[in-house]
């Protein structure tokens, strides 16, 4: 009975969670990938082009700063150059360089931790090709529509939006990903008096075709080839396929309405100006239109928003995205396994029994009668629980071997019981080592290892 009230005592976290078991490529966790996003404005001659930018720490090359300690014992050097082509010959390109502190070594190994910046281009309506160069790596080439915004009935780029207030705008800067279990907006700058929209829902099965296509673009656009002409060059744009920008995918035929209805809120602009977060604004005539996605709400997939006018339309696919899901989660055996702490032997041989659809459907049903906000997707409670697992299986292995830090005393209490407040080591008179937990509610653990190649064992 005890471990069945243990998962009602576990800290409850603003993070959120994913159902089951592996997924479609999009959903998975990050792994640290660098995250860029290009948007389209209206400036007062041009088109205004905006590539922002999310680099996470440890995707950077850290090194000691012998010349400071604290906050700035670790220094990196960042430079990022973007190049802008039109049919295949550069237009023009931009830097962006700066300097970035740590103060451990730990911190500068953090994924979730970001640089972000922006850079950007004026330039006269048209298709054109970028590309982004972090640190003298080049990335892949990607095409993009800059609209004229004084056409009449003219629907520009859409993008996503975190937030917006009345002198700025926040922008979600995931790759045109939405961040799965917070509220996203979709923002279009568009020309027209009145704009309808549609949220349609892509099929998993679908998305993974349209992925699997996208991996092959990407090879060909990292090895300058295009299908057909055998030509390896790798760093000439005239014979390079841009990979199609998410507002050019073509729209696919199997897809279920989410929801519907017209832009009722209109923001008017005058000066867009980027900044690295979002985007500097003035009020003026430029319109932008606001459509609330209510994300947090939606099923974690793949998704499509159909913007139409009396005479134009156009439409831009995005996905959910969970940069901090615990790697515990991907595999539903090690999940099953790893719920031996809060689920006598019995129940878990239960969860455990039938194929695979029938282990994930018992396993979403558990979580789900214990999840503190029923009413959306996102169950905050398995979230912290598998982020626990994640963190006990690598911070307490021990020994050459390595020993699996699931098996120990350790994560049997930390998984439980949460991360204590205080810890602190004791060399007792007997030998060995002895590792103290406090925690808020007067709670104490005592731990003790024989040698630095022994498993702590707990003693109280």
């Amino acid at each position: 009975m005890l471990k069945k009230v243990i998962i009602y005592t576990l800290l409850l976290l603003p993070v959120f969670a994913m159902a089951q078991q592996a997924r479609v490529p999009m959903l998975m966790p990050s792994m640290s990938r660098v995250f860029n996003e290009a948007i389209v404005y209206p400036t007062e001659s041009q088109t205004g082009l905006a590539i922002f930018f999310r680099l996470p720490y440890d995707r950077l090359v850290f090194s000691r700063n012998r010349e400071a300690e604290g906050a700035e014992a670790f220094i990196t050097e960042v430079k990022v150059n973007v190049e802008l082509y039109k049919d295949g010959r550069r237009v023009t390109d931009q830097n962006w360089t700066t300097q970035k502190y740590a103060s451990s070594f730990e911190e500068t190994k953090d994924k979730l931790k970001d640089l972000t910046g922006v850079v950007h281009f004026k330039a006269e309506p048209g298709v054109y090709a970028w590309r982004m160069i972090l640190n003298d790596q080049p990335g892949m080439w990607r095409s993009i529509n800059l609209p004229d915004f004084s056409a009449a009935d003219q629907i520009g780029r859409p993008f996503l939006l975190k937030d917006y207030a009345e002198h700025s705008f926040l922008i979600q800067n995931l790759s045109g990903n939405a961040s799965f279990g917070a509220d996203a907006l979709l923002a279009v700058f568009a020309n027209t008096k009145t704009l309808h929209w549609k949220l349609l829902r892509i099929p998993d099965k679908v998305m993974q075709r349209i992925q699997e296509r996208d991996i092959r673009d990407r090879n060909d656009s990292r090895t300058g080839r295009r299908l057909g002409l055998g030509i390896q060059d790798n760093d000439n744009p005239e014979r390079m396929k841009p990979l199609t920008d998410r507002a050019d995918m073509p729209l696919p035929a199997e897809t279920k309405e989410v929801a519907k209805g017209e832009v009722e809120k209109w923001l008017s602009l005058g000066n867009v100006r980027p900044v690295d977060s979002g985007f500097e604004i003035t009020s003026g005539d430029q319109k932008m239109a606001i459509v609330p996605l209510q994300a947090r709400l939606l099923e974690d997939g793949h998704y499509a928003v159909v913007l139409e006018t009396p005479t134009s339309k156009t439409h831009y696919i995005f996905s959910t995205l969970w940069r901090d899901m615990p790697m515990s989660l991907l595999n539903l055996d090690v999940a099953l396994e790893s719920m031996k702490f809060i689920v006598d032997k019995d129940e878990l041989r239960q969860l455990k029994r039938g194929n695979t659809s029938e282990r994930a459907e018992r396993f979403r049903v558990w979580w789900k009668a214990k999840d503190p906000s029923p009413e959306t997707p996102f169950n905050e409670l398995m979230a912290e629980y598998f982020a626990r697992v994640d963190y006990a299986a690598t911070a307490f292995q021990v020994g050459a071997k390595e020993l699996d830090g699931m098996q120990g005393d350790r994560a049997r209490i930390y998984i439980t019981k949460g991360p204590p407040v205080k810890t602190y080591r004791v060399l007792p008179d007997s030998g060995g080592v002895r590792e103290i937990w406090e925690y808020p509610n007067g709670q104490k653990f005592v731990f003790e290892a024989a040698s630095s190649l022994d498993p702590f064992v707990l003693l109280k």
